[in-house]
């Protein structure tokens, strides 16, 4: 939908860019910039690929322009989607990106949702059964309604 996310990928220790990779879903109100920095290498010295984002609107993920403005693009895009479905939307292409520009098999994309990330990472499941991704929740919700 032309939204720019801001995504740190850390290669894993002997992994190739195709080798399991997990992709971590932030809680409410959290930017990969206010995560442990133990929490990349934690994966990365495992063998596991490791991406963390910062969901649209947060950082330096922004919303698409709008004539030619930052300001009116965020307007617009908070206006026209909701953040129940941006955030899956998001979390969705970070799978996207894993499976088909890196070539990691679905089955071997993690996906960690912490808290609402938690949330999105349910719903991304319930909607897209053909995607046999493993999900883990930390501390999330049961709904999202």
């Amino acid at each position: 939908d032309g939204v720019m996310l801001d995504v740190l990928y850390f290669k894993g220790h002997d992994a190739s860019p195709s080798s399991p990779t997990v992709i971590r879903l932030n809680g409410n109100a959290e930017a990969y910039e206010l995560q442990d920095e133990l929490l990349p290498s934690t994966y990365s010295h495992s063998g596991y690929n490791f991406m963390m984002f910062n969901y649209r609107g947060v950082g330096r993920s922004q919303w698409s322009h709008l004539f030619g403005s930052d300001l009116a693009g965020h307007l617009w895009g908070l206006w026209r989607m909701p953040a129940i479905c941006g955030g899956v939307l998001d979390a969705w292409t970070l799978i996207q990106f894993a499976t088909k520009a890196l070539h990691v098999k679905p089955e071997e994309v993690v996906v960690i949702g912490h808290s609402i990330g938690g949330g999105f990472g349910t719903k991304l499941a319930a909607q897209r059964p053909d995607l046999p991704f493993v999900l883990c929740n930390s501390r999330s919700f049961g709904t999202l309604s």
